[in-house]
């Protein structure tokens, strides 16, 4: 009995200092400063100079397309819907993209 109640502390005090944990990235998160003009700026040219966009065009379409099959099998009543987004999607994420 006092096994059981000492397993149950121990349990509540492992979910209490987890949940102290999330709130306190959290608050950390928010605090976070927005970027520059200027830091903004060197990342879109870093992006270009990579190549990155190269990188992440195919991986783009191929998210959406494993996304459609998993809404497929929990919904197959979004099949008209799905069928028609993938499409509209390639060509509307472009605008994203650094120049």
């Amino acid at each position: 009995m006092i096994m059981n109640v000492m397993r149950a502390l121990r349990r509540a005090s492992g979910a209490a200092v987890f949940a102290v944990a999330l709130i306190a990235m959290s608050v950390a998160a928010q605090a976070q400063k927005k970027p520059s003009a200027a830091e903004m700026a060197t990342a879109k040219e870093l992006v270009k100079v990579t190549g990155a966009t190269a990188l992440f065009t195919p991986l783009i379409a191929g998210v959406v397309e494993q996304a459609k099959i998993v809404f497929l099998q929990q919904n197959p009543a979004l099949s008209n819907d799905l069928m028609k987004s993938p499409p509209r999607f390639a060509t509307n994420w472009h605008h994203a993209l650094p120049n």
